[in-house]
């Protein structure tokens, strides 16, 4: 359910913006999912919540960064 719902979030949002917010607050609508799918994987494994939310969000950061620097060297 939450896979889905982490997906949807930005779509979303991405659908509702105007053009000069869209990459701003479509990093915004990410973050929240990842922090969302981190949650959940701690209600599903019974691990601590802050830790697993942390870890999706500074990983999922770092992964989107990497994608747009990528994106930037190839333009």
């Amino acid at each position: 359910m939450t896979a889905g719902l982490s997906y949807v979030i930005p779509l979303v949002a991405m659908t509702r913006l105007l053009r000069a917010e869209l990459l701003a607050l479509t990093f915004v609508a990410i973050l929240f999912a990842l922090g969302l799918t981190g949650w959940f994987a701690a209600w599903l494994t019974g691990l601590p919540v802050i830790r697993l939310v942390r870890r999706n969000i500074v990983l999922g950061s770092a992964v989107m960064a990497a994608g747009i620097l990528a994106g930037l060297a190839l333009d």
